[in-house]
């Protein structure tokens, strides 16, 4: 069925689904694209992050938009610290029991000052429960290094969907994907048909270019920052892993910017408070 609709899906020896939908999550992000996790496994509050958004189904039905600041809201930690905090905490659903004497208020309080399990038990702390909570950090950590099938950007397709739901004989299943089919469908033409004395309205050039098929995304890294010179090194060391095509870096009280394209030489000019650099 997940085929049929023509969702992506994958499997592997040693991966679990978690771990599939945290690679997903982590292409999409060094593509600089913005990410929607329906999932009411808390372990997924881990992906949040300024890209990515988790949908959490909370109680009468309501969808509960979670992000790093709804993290730390909840839990009192980082999204990259919610394996630890799991650990120490414990999570019944997935029978972990955490560790003893130390409840979700403890676990935070730990984890704001030392950062991580590893430095706690580094620290002298829990050092009889070392390796159950080791093990328990592993188990809720999704590993985003699982091996992803290549897939393209694509619209669901509803109506072989529900034709495999018609066979199978799952009829309200079938009248579900029938009502997206319909909703998906574009406006038909009433009326009488179009001749030369008909006026045609032309197509937009994002439509042209769709129906020409797959096209090269351009990846634009933009900066507007002050005293850019000073974080120079470290800028080019991020665009050197992100590889985008285009680097533009305006900044100082005239606002000047310089668009590179990637390929350039790697270079610095400063001129009234305005720099700007490519990436080899």
């Amino acid at each position: 069925m997940v085929t049929a609709v023509g969702f992506a899906n994958a499997k592997a020896p040693g991966y679990e689904a978690d771990d599939f939908l945290a690679a997903a999550v982590a292409d999409e992000e060094r593509r600089f694209g913005t990410v929607l996790v329906a999932s009411g496994d808390h372990d997924a509050f881990q992906l949040a992050s300024a890209a990515t958004t988790i949908l959490h189904p909370v109680k009468g039905g309501e969808i509960a938009r979670i992000g790093p600041s709804e993290v730390r809201d909840r839990y009192g930690v980082e999204p990259c610290q919610v394996p630890d905090f799991i650990a120490l905490r414990g999570d019944p659903s997935d029978k972990l029991p955490g560790a003893r004497g130390v409840g979700a208020k403890g676990a935070a309080a730990l984890l704001q000052r030392y950062g991580t399990l590893e430095r706690i038990i580094a620290e002298g702390r829990l050092t009889e429960q070392a390796d159950a909570l080791k093990l328990y950090e592993r188990l809720a950590t999704m590993d985003a290094t699982a091996p992803l099938p290549a897939f393209a950007d694509q619209m669901p397709n509803w109506e072989q969907a529900a034709a495999l739901a018609r066979k199978w004989e799952l009829n309200q299943l079938t009248r579900r994907f029938e009502e997206r089919s319909v909703s998906a469908a574009p406006p038909s033409v009433t009326g009488r048909s179009a001749s030369a004395t008909t006026p045609t309205r032309k197509t937009p050039a994002r439509a042209r270019a769709a129906r020409a098929g797959p096209q090269q995304i351009l990846k634009i890294a933009t900066f507007n920052v002050n005293n850019v010179n000073r974080r120079l090194a470290n800028l080019l060391a991020w665009v050197s892993t992100s590889k985008p095509d285009v680097v533009c870096l305006p900044t100082g009280t005239q606002m000047h910017g310089q668009c590179v394209p990637r390929g350039g030489v790697a270079r610095r000019r400063v001129r009234r408070g305005m720099a700007w650099a490519a990436h080899v």
